[in-house]
């Protein structure tokens, strides 16, 4: 197979991301042995607790993933920035 590549390129290049696991509490990341069972301990004891936590990596390394497995963490009837926008009282 032979491809051409344009000598300029106009267009933007994208991103297209396929997630294959799905991954939405703590635990599921120790299941999947990409976490260890202490670590999940110490990270829904953090966000319980409040907090801050930096989550840091290159392209495609799970911060998303990881992200969304905390939030799941976080005790119901906390407001965060997301509750806010949504409810267009934060700018």
């Amino acid at each position: 197979m032979v491809g051409l590549v344009p000598s300029q390129i106009t267009a933007r290049p994208a991103n297209i991301r396929k997630f294959v696991v799905k991954a939405d509490h703590l635990e599921d990341l120790v299941r999947l042995w990409t976490m260890t069972r202490s670590a999940a301990r110490f990270l829904d004891a953090s966000v319980v607790a409040g907090l801050n936590i930096l989550v840091a990596g290159g392209t495609q390394y799970g911060k998303m993933s990881l992200l969304n497995c905390l939030s799941s963490a976080i005790p119901c009837g906390t407001v965060t920035t997301r509750h806010l926008r949504r409810a267009g009282q934060l700018r």
